[in-house]
Formats: C-alpha cells, sequence, structure tokens
C-alpha cells in the first residue's frame, strides 16, 4: 500500500490550509487525501471519501506529494479551456459590457451577437 508516513508539522498545517481555504477543487481534494493517506487510511478508502473514482489517482497525487512536496499537489497550467477574452482590449471589452447591460436577461443573445461582432465563439 502507498502512504504517506512521514509529515513535518509545517507542512501538515499547510495542507490543513490549502484543503480549508484553497479556491481549487482540486487541490483541496488532494490536500485531504494527503492528510487521510497521513492519517492511514488505504487509498480505495480516500477514493471513496474524496469521490474519485479510481485508486490510482489518489496512488499518483501521493507519488507527486512524495516527490515535490506540496508543490506536487497545486493544479498544472494548461488545464481546461483556455480564456480567449483576457486577450481583447480595452475598447473590446467596453463593447461586451455595454452590450451585457442593454441585455442582461438574454445573455445567450448576446453571446452570439458579440462571437459574430468579435469573430470567435463567446458563451454565456
Amino acid at each position: 500500500m502507498v502512504y504517506v508516513s512521514v509529515l513535518s508539522e509545517e507542512v501538515n498545517k499547510l495542507l490543513h490550509i490549502g484543503m480549508q481555504s484553497s479556491k481549487d477543487k482540486g487541490f483541496r481534494n488532494r490536500c485531504h487525501a494527503i492528510l487521510l493517506s497521513h492519517k492511514g487510511f488505504c487509498t480505495k478508502d480516500i477514493a471513496r471519501i474524496c469521490d474519485i473514482n479510481r485508486k490510482k489517482t489518489i496512488c499518483e497525487w501521493i507519488k507527486k506529494f512524495k516527490e515535490l512536496g506540496i508543490e506536487g499537489l497545486f493544479s498544472k497550467p494548461g488545464r481546461g479551456r483556455k480564456n480567449i477574452l483576457s486577450s481583447l482590449s480595452i475598447k473590446q471589452v467596453d463593447t461586451i459590457i455595454e452590450k451585457i447591460d442593454l441585455n442582461p436577461q438574454s445573455l445567450r443573445e448576446v453571446a452570439a451577437k458579440l462571437s459574430v461582432d468579435f469573430e470567435f465563439d463567446i458563451s454565456k
């Protein structure tokens, strides 16, 4: 079985803080899994508690933690859909805000119009 047998007091405290206050749900789950492993829970039980389908995932989290410490638990950049709106100019952002203010109840319609105006897909 894979366990985290030794945790310093400082790392233990950081894991508790990460589990309780991180905005990233994945990071909170990973911190919780490491703390449960340290308490002696097996990977099967940790997977059930963290609502993870695969025990292998828990083993991977523990392995990353052992290799990289708490840094290994952070979500890697590049996950998920890329943010296309961050590259807009101030004028374009103002246009978006103006169109939303004019029709805040129909964001799908606003997104469809903006997609045509900006020539890339914008979702609600």
